[in-house]
C-alpha cells in the first residue's frame, strides 16, 4: 500500500521585501528559538553564524548613516550574512520538522500563508537611549517584532543606593524614529526598559537600559 507523502512546511521569508528592521527581529527570533532547541540538535554551525550577523549588521547600518561608500557597502555586505545564515537554517528548519507543526514554530521561523499556524507570543524590543536637550533622553527600539501592535517604555530615576525609584509609563505607536522622554531631571540617572504589545497579550520587559539625563 503506497504511503502519504508529508507535506513540508515552508518558511515565510523573502528577505527582498523585508526592512533592516524587520529582518534584524526575524534573526532574532530564529535566534532564540533554535538556541538549546532539542527538536534541531544540527543547528549550532549555521546558529553560530546568524549570531555573528546579528551582531555586525545593526553596527553597520549606524556606520552606514552618513552615506559614505565603504560604509554603505560594508552594510550591505553584512545584510547578505545575514540573510544567508537564515537561508540556511530555514531550509534545515523545513527537512527536520517533517511536517510537524509545533517543531517548525519552536525554531522562531513562522510558516508561508496557506499553512495553519497557532498565534505567537510578541517578543520585547532592544533599546538605545541618546541625550537629548534640556532634561530629554532619546530612546531608539531596535529588534522590534514586526507582529507588534504597539509598545509601553517605562523610565524610572536610580537613587544613590543604586535602586529604581518610581516607574513612570510612555506609550508608544511608533518606533520609526527616535522617542523623546522629557521632564528628567538633570545629573540624574535613569533606568529604562520596554515591552511590546501583540494579540496574545504584552511581552516581557526588555533589558534595562542605564543613562544620565543632561
Amino acid at each position: 500500500m503506497p504511503t502519504s507523502k508529508t507535506k513540508t512546511i515552508r518558511v515565510s521569508f523573502n528577505a527582498k521585501y523585508m526592512t533592516d528592521a524587520d529582518l534584524i527581529a526575524l534573526g532574532q527570533s530564529v535566534s532564540k528559538g533554535l538556541t538549546e532547541n532539542a527538536a534541531f540538535p544540527n543547528a549550532s554551525a549555521d546558529l553560530a553564524l546568524l549570531n555573528a550577523a546579528l551582531e555586525k549588521y545593526p553596527i553597520a547600518i549606524g556606520d552606514a548613516v552618513d552615506g559614505g561608500k565603504k560604509a554603505l557597502a560594508e552594510r550591505d555586505r553584512q545584510r547578505e550574512e545575514l540573510i544567508g545564515a537564515l537561508r540556511a537554517l530555514a531550509f534545515y528548519v523545513e527537512t527536520v520538522s517533517r511536517g510537524d507543526m509545533t517543531r517548525f514554530l519552536s525554531s522562531g521561523f513562522t510558516s508561508r500563508a496557506g499553512t495553519r499556524s497557532a498565534p505567537q507570543p510578541v517578543y520585547a524590543p532592544s533599546l538605545s537611549v541618546d541625550h537629548g536637550s534640556g532634561g530629554t533622553l532619546r530612546v531608539k527600539f531596535t529588534g522590534v517584532d514586526p507582529k507588534a501592535w504597539s509598545h509601553e517604555l517605562e523610565y524610572a530615576p536610580i537613587g544613590a543606593d543604586g535602586v529604581a525609584g518610581k516607574w513612570m509609563s510612555q506609550a508608544v505607536t511608533s518606533v520609526r524614529s527616535f522617542i523623546p522622554v522629557s521632564g528628567l531631571t538633570p545629573g540624574v540617572m535613569y533606568a529604562l526598559h520596554a515591552r511590546s504589545l501583540g494579540r496574545l497579550g504584552f511581552s516581557g520587559w526588555s533589558d534595562s537600559v542605564t543613562k544620565m539625563s543632561t
